[in-house]
């Protein structure tokens, strides 16, 4: 988040500056590393730990996320940041805690969240306010905040998603899929389909910025990406559509991913730049002339889909309710990330009730049958239970320009005055 403050009198910054961490000593963020075996198993285990999370990823191509991670996200850590990682307790090597001591570790670090009776419910109308979330490939405006996105459409709010790339290099990661003609044949136009579908479900409005995904590439040592690939583009050029963007739909609200894209893919990375980049320059008539007339945005927030307390919350639940997990692996993987002082965090600030909008959600996420599990870990919760257990969904207020309470139970709060009822 490096200049919102500064080049922004009166905006409040109210998240971390937090960027993806170097986890090998002498590590220079910009340059490349070799990942060996041993490690890459530990980073595969650590990202995607659960069968099924995320299909097709092997060994070669996760090493290539992690180097293209490495190679496009910012500098290191703030080391002022008011929400460090949890320390492991005095004399104790952290590399040493086992699984369990991990897990006991992170459930004493983890903020508590309140009980759901203390989370005001949304209005009944927000007719005026305008939403923008920006997503890297289809798929991801359904599986993080989708819910979000219809509870607000369903009271009067607009809301625009922008898909920066076609998803034109991703996996087909349903079996059921895989085996179809067209799945292979033209899978950007399928992945078009099924966006045109979720659009429906959802009620959003939705425009494709059209940059070219730029996949994981896979080999050793790492080709390049792609040329012209979205990964591959200077800043202001990536930026300049979705900056003409804000400026045509005027957005109060900007939603996107954190420092590290929510996982190592350079498309999720770059999202996150232009994203803050679009936040930041898009009121300035000096900056992106030509590009239509000034807007500025008032809050800018990071999606938090996958935060640990919740998937802890559901993990402990189906081994309470069916004496097993499919995500034991992940959450023993986040318990050690999080011990170990290597994942950089940001609290939740900000939860939406959504739970009259679950099954809405689920029908777009399976709208997406290409990229979408059907008996995967987004749907091992039932919705009956998970409105008792976790009926909203989180996200991180990064940066706002008027003044807010914390925590918040709307993205609109504090906007009144800016869009009209």
């Amino acid at each position: 988040m490096r200049g919102l403050a500064a080049e922004n009198p009166g905006l409040t910054v109210a998240a971390a500056s937090v960027t993806f961490p170097p986890r090998f000593p002498g590590f220079t963020p910009g340059s490349d590393v070799t990942v060996h075996d041993v490690t890459l198993r530990l980073l595969l285990l650590l990202f995607f730990p659960t069968p099924g999370i995320i299909r097709g990823v092997t060994p070669a191509l996760f090493r290539n996320a992690v180097v293209v991670a490495f190679r496009y996200s910012p500098e290191g850590v703030d080391a002022s940041s008011p929400n460090p990682p949890p320390a492991a307790p005095s004399g104790t090597n952290p590399k040493d805690t086992t699984v369990s001591e991990a897990i006991e570790l992170l459930k004493a670090n983890l903020p508590a969240h309140p009980p759901v009776e203390a989370i005001k419910p949304l209005e009944e109308d927000y007719t005026g306010l305008r939403i923008l979330a920006v997503h890297a490939h289809p798929d991801d405006e359904s599986s993080k905040g989708a819910g979000t996105a219809s509870a607000y459409i369903a009271r009067g709010a607009r809301f625009m998603v922008a898909t920066m790339t076609g998803g034109e290099r991703g996996d087909i990661l349903n079996e059921e899929i895989a085996n179809s003609p067209r799945a292979h044949r033209d899978l950007p136009g399928l992945r078009r389909a099924e966006m045109a579908a979720a659009r429906d479900i959802m009620g959003i409005e939705h425009r494709w910025i059209g940059f070219f995904d730029s996949g994981l590439p896979e080999g050793d040592p790492m080709p390049p990406l792609p040329f012209g690939s979205f990964g591959t583009m200077p800043l202001d050029r990536a930026a300049a559509p979705l900056v003409r963007l804000v400026r045509e739909y005027r957005p109060h609200i900007i939603i996107s991913y954190d420092e590290i894209g929510g996982y190592p893919h350079p498309d999720h990375i770059m999202s996150h730049k232009v994203a803050v980049e679009a936040f930041e320059k898009a009121g300035d008539p000096e900056a992106y002339v030509g590009e239509g007339e000034p807007w500025t945005p008032q809050k800018l927030y990071y999606d938090r889909a996958f935060n640990p307390e919740r998937t802890l919350a559901l993990h402990e639940h189906l081994l309470a309710t069916h004496g097993e997990s499919l995500l034991s692996g992940w959450v023993e993987n986040i318990a050690h990330r999080a011990t170990s002082g290597d994942a950089p965090r940001h609290e939740t600030t900000t939860r939406i009730l959504v739970p009259e909008h679950f099954e809405q959600r689920d029908r777009a996420l399976r709208a997406h049958a290409s990229q979408v599990d059907p008996n995967g870990v987004f749907f091992a919760v039932p919705n009956e239970q998970l409105r008792d257990l976790w009926p909203w969904e989180d996200y991180t207020l990064a940066a706002s320009r008027t003044k807010v309470e914390l925590p918040e139970s709307s993205l609109a709060e504090g906007l009144s005055d800016y869009y009209v009822i």
